[in-house]
């Protein structure tokens, strides 16, 4: 049986591995560019996405309007990318002052 912290490992290995693929497939969304919406600020846009996840995430909860199929670990997987993604904008921003 593995350890907790092994566990951490693995599932921070995934979603490290997760957001390089979509971050490739889908462009640089933490990087210089616009993140999603032109008009937004970057860190606006990150928090619209997980404002979403967040909604998404009680839907799953508590089996309301659950239409769309989608497992509540990649729902969770969303949320944690989206908090990375935000904490290397904030990181971005400060390096920018």
């Amino acid at each position: 049986m593995k350890t907790t912290a092994e566990r951490i490992r693995e599932v921070c290995k995934e979603l490290c591995e997760t957001l390089a693929a979509k971050n490739s497939n889908y462009g640089d969304t933490a990087g210089e560019s616009p993140f999603f919406v032109p008009w937004l600020e970057p860190e606006t846009a990150i928090l619209v996405r997980m404002s979403d996840k967040v909604s998404r995430l009680r839907s799953l909860l508590t089996k309301e309007n659950d239409k769309v199929g989608e497992p509540l670990r990649d729902t969770l997987m969303d949320l944690a990318g989206y908090s990375v993604l935000l904490a290397i904008e904030l990181d971005r921003k400060e390096e920018s002052d």
